[in-house]
């Protein structure tokens, strides 16, 4: 699970076990991701993790968006 938000939102509030990856870096960090794997990103609301998904699968990587962002999250 990757998180798409800034350094101050992470720090409030994050998923469990989720790695920080900002938008504004996540194009050159995602290159050193395992390609093997399938990324959920997630933002607040969902059109950061929208954007997040978009690049990574631009660079060959398996990533889906969590509808609704970390505000529809249940648990």
């Amino acid at each position: 699970v990757i998180d798409c938000r800034g350094e101050e939102e992470w720090e409030l509030w994050r998923l469990p076990r989720s790695r920080l990856m900002p938008l504004d870096q996540l194009r050159e960090r995602a290159r050193g991701l395992d390609r093997s794997r399938t990324y959920v990103v997630y933002c607040r609301t969902g059109r950061r993790a929208l954007a997040a998904a978009f690049l990574m699968r631009q660079i060959g990587l398996r990533a889906h968006a969590l509808e609704g962002g970390i505000a529809a999250w249940p648990y």
